[in-house]
């Protein structure tokens, strides 16, 4: 595995800071939301990273993890991650039964993280979260970018949501969804470590639009409709 390289903690915008600024004390106060960085790696490199349970979830409860800011402009996707962490803090019972695990700014450095490969060691950001999914391996992986188009598209495990929608709750179903080609995985990404984990979680690959508030309705309405499969034991 080749060394990785020293980077530089990028800064963030005024938003982002501001949505951290808001988070991190509350998760001090609170007993339902951790912050949890993932790091440090060996030049100290953390990821900032919240955990939230829901009234009755425990740390042995099915994991949802939701990654966003892999681009460095793309700011968008994570600010909609601070919105969902905000909206589980607000309402604990809508994650209720599970742990949602939520890094809102993977990429610390610079350049476009979203094809880079968790399993080179290449960027320690990648390099943290391998390590972290290798010792507590999530049930889902939902990863969020932003994209040019009014409506969200995602797809299911490379493929259009489709067949997945089928029975999903009408504010599921009212994201004003926009058919998106199927497309491969990224071989050395979340993919990549599934030999090594003890079962293979959903990869969820939600692409968002122009309106905050629709991509994060779009984003609860995902969350939940993972949580209502878990819940009777389906599989995802």
């Amino acid at each position: 595995m080749s060394p990785s390289p020293i980077l530089r903690p990028r800064s963030f915008s005024d938003a982002v800071l501001d949505r951290l600024a808001r988070l991190s004390p509350r998760a001090e106060r609170s007993t339902s939301l951790f912050a949890a960085p993932l790091g440090p790696d060996g030049q100290g490199f953390y990821l900032p990273r919240f955990v939230a349970f829901g009234p009755n979830s425990t740390d042995f409860d099915a994991r949802i993890s939701v990654l966003a800011g892999f681009s460095e402009s793309d700011e968008v996707s994570s600010l909609a991650a601070f919105d969902l962490v905000e909206h589980a803090v607000a309402a604990p019972a809508t994650i209720g039964g599970v742990v949602l695990d939520v890094v809102p700014l993977v990429n610390r450095g610079s350049g476009d993280l979203w094809s880079g490969s968790w399993i080179t060691g290449e960027r320690p950001e990648l390099a943290l979260l391998e390590r972290e999914y290798r010792r507590l391996a999530p049930h889902a992986v939902v990863k969020l970018r932003h994209g040019p188009w009014r409506f969200p598209q995602a797809t299911v495990r490379g493929e259009s949501l489709g067949q997945w929608l089928d029975g999903a709750a009408p504010a599921l179903l009212a994201a004003g969804w926009v058919e998106q080609p199927a497309h491969e995985l990224i071989v050395e990404g979340i993919d990549g470590l599934v030999p090594d984990l003890p079962f293979r979680p959903l990869e969820l690959q939600l692409t968002l639009g122009r309106d905050a508030a629709g991509n994060a309705a779009a984003l609860r309405a995902i969350v939940q409709r993972i949580r209502a499969l878990i819940a009777h034991g389906q599989h995802l």
